[in-house]
Formats: structure tokens, sequence, C-alpha cells
């Protein structure tokens, strides 16, 4: 059994380092959906702070900005780098970056399955001032929140078949369906429902989300994002999905709260925003100027 079990790991590692190195499938869309709409989502504001990091002229998957030098991605799309940062580059709104520096959080080991997949990447020149960094998000209310993410690189539909490469970003949606967080590791994850089916469906409702999506590996590194109190945050890091990328596959993303630290070591500040309650009650004292009634 246990030895099944390592098997099993390694197979998933295996799939998940190969399709990272090339740019094999990116964000794979319901049948019923046009890539049009997908295409049409990934341009919204939002996304303005997600990029591509590329090595060497070749994606390695995607990336956002979250400060005014460092961008957020998978420790799996840099791994055994050090000391050839000038091989990566930084694309963002159709602009390369120089790379400075790489940190890999120090309890990645090689394989995203055991978590800390995550890397922050400091770029060797300034971003403009109009793209404003995402938010990272340092709360415990991911569970059951509709979740966004765009994603670089191949697509197709979700049944499988008419794959293509375009290198284009397409946005889509789902929802967090689990939270796992041993204290050790932690993920959200998501599942590929088929509009089609109620079959296979590894998690939560089988009823999928009007962009829904399936992760695939050029978008291992991309932002997940959540929004609370009408604003966007970063989640989670897209690490790795199983089976694979069609119909029924789990998608497995770095829970970013349970690292905060890593964050504020590189001065990135992790936010825990109020309950929408508290906030409107917040603005409530504001706007009656701080006064109780006697």
């Amino acid at each position: 059994m246990a030895g099944n079990l390592i098997e099993k790991k390694i197979v998933l590692f295996a799939a998940a380092a190969g399709l990272v190195a090339s740019p094999a499938f990116g964000i794979l869309v319901r049948d019923d959906r046009t890539q049009e709409a997908y295409l049409g989502a990934a341009q919204d504001e939002m996304f303005r702070p997600v990029g591509k990091v590329v090595r060497n002229g070749i994606l390695r998957g995607g990336g956002v900005l979250v400060s005014e030098r460092f961008v957020l991605t998978s420790a799996g799309n840099v791994i055994n780098t050090t000391p050839d940062e000038f091989e990566f580059e930084f694309n963002i709104g159709g602009e390369m970056y120089d790379v400075a520096s790489i940190k890999i959080h120090p309890k990645f080991y090689n394989d995203p399955i055991n978590g800390a997949d995550l890397a922050l990447v400091e770029l060797a020149q300034d971003v403009p001032a109009e793209i404003k960094p995402a938010s990272v998000y340092g709360g415990s209310d991911e569970m059951g929140r509709e979740a966004i993410l765009a994603g670089p690189g191949t697509s197709g539909p979700g049944a499988g078949g008419g794959l293509f490469q375009d290198g284009q970003f397409r946005a889509g949606t789902n929802m967090i369906d689990e939270v796992f967080d041993d204290g050790k590791i932690a993920w959200l994850k998501t599942d590929f429902d088929n509009p089609n089916s109620s079959t296979p469906n590894p998690l939560g409702s089988d009823t999928p989300t009007d962009m829904e999506f399936g992760m695939g590996s050029g978008d291992f590194g991309a932002p997940l994002f959540i929004e609370l109190n009408g604003r966007k945050f970063v989640a989670g890091v897209a690490s790795y999905f199983t089976p694979n990328a069609l119909y029924g596959s789990t998608n497995f993303y770095t829970r970013v709260s349970h690292y905060a630290d890593f964050f504020e070591d590189c001065g990135i500040i992790v936010e825990v925003p109020a309950p929408a309650s508290l906030a409107m009650i917040g603005l409530g004292v504001l706007l009656s100027g701080g006064r109780r009634r006697r």
C-alpha cells in the first residue's frame, strides 16, 4: 500500500514537472462556451499585474506582481535555477523585465505535492506605476467562494481534443470546493465540472460555474483570486492537477495565507480584510462621526 502511494506521488510529480517544462495545456474551457468569452474575460483590469515567467525565451508559467518589484509564482517554475537568474524574465503588459533574484520557499522540496510551491521573483527594473500590485490574502474565508484565474498557454475543450497554442491569456471561474490545511501544508482545491454530465465529479457540487475551467500546465504559478468586500485578493497559486487537465480533474492551489511569513520576510503586505458586516459597522461609525446615541 505504501509502495503504491509512493509510486502515485512519483507519477504525479513527474507529470507536473514535465508539463511545466513545456507549455502544453493552459486553461481548458467548457465545450458549450466560446474561446472569445475566456479571452475577453482575461482583459479585465484586475489581471493587469498578471504575467508570464519565461526562461531563455520559453514559457514556464504564470505569475503576478505582488509588490513594486516582487512577482509571485510557483517554485516549480524556477527550481534549481540558482545562480541562473539571468536566464529568466517576466513578461507583463507585453514588456519584458529582467530578474535580479529568486527566493524559493525553504520548505519546497522539489515536489509541489509536498506543498510550499511558492517563489518570489525580484525584478531588476521597476514596473510602471499604473500597474498596481495585487493584494495577498491572509485570511481563512476561502471555502465555497467563487475563484478567478487567468493563465497562459495552450487551450482546448474540457472533453479533450482540438488543443492549440496562441500564447494568449484566458480567464475563467471555479468554486473552491475544499480547503486543506494540516499545519504543515495547505491547499485550495477546485474541480473541473462537466456541463453535460454529473460524472466524474470529485469535489463539491456537480454544477459548473458559467465560465468553468480546468487548470493546465501552462497555468502553474498563475494567481487564483477571490473577492471580499468588493476587492480582489490572491488566495492561491496554481500548483498541479490530477489525473489530467480534462473534465473531472482536481486542481490544487498553494494556499498563500498559510505561508504569510514568507511574504512578510520580503516586505510584502499580507492582508486580512474585515468581514463585510464589520466593515459596514465601521463605515457607520465613520459616517456618524464616531459618536454613540445617548
